[in-house]
């Protein structure tokens, strides 16, 4: 499918590598403490990686996941807020209309 001209400008802080998709519910990949990975991911697809071997790793900088994290990824509220402030900020005009096309409806836009 072709991608809509917002999806397509959007900055690479805002994507996941593994869906191509805005970020949904990010997390920082599970490394071990002290690790210099910082990398955030979709915590549906962080999820699908720990779950695909037994030894997961970073699909970018290939650091192992810490022994706890195998069956799921933590969600990080502050990770997840700074990310929609970026959408926000980013997409400024496009949330604009989008306020201003379901005032007109009579439909207020959905509390974050």
């Amino acid at each position: 499918s072709e991608a809509s001209d917002s999806e397509a400008s959007k900055p690479d802080s805002l994507a996941c590598c593994l869906c191509l998709n805005l970020l949904c519910e990010p997390v920082h990949w599970p490394a071990t403490t002290g690790s210099p990975c910082q990398h955030v991911f979709c915590r549906l697809c962080t999820f699908k990686c720990l779950r695909a071997s037994l030894e997961p790793a970073c699909p970018l900088c290939r650091e192992p996941a810490c022994d706890e994290s195998h069956g799921a990824a933590a969600s990080d509220p502050g990770l997840a807020r700074a990310k929609s402030e970026e959408v926000l900020q980013t997409f400024a005009l496009e949330h604009s209309m989008l306020q201003a096309a379901q005032a007109v409806a009579g439909r207020p836009l959905a509390a974050a």
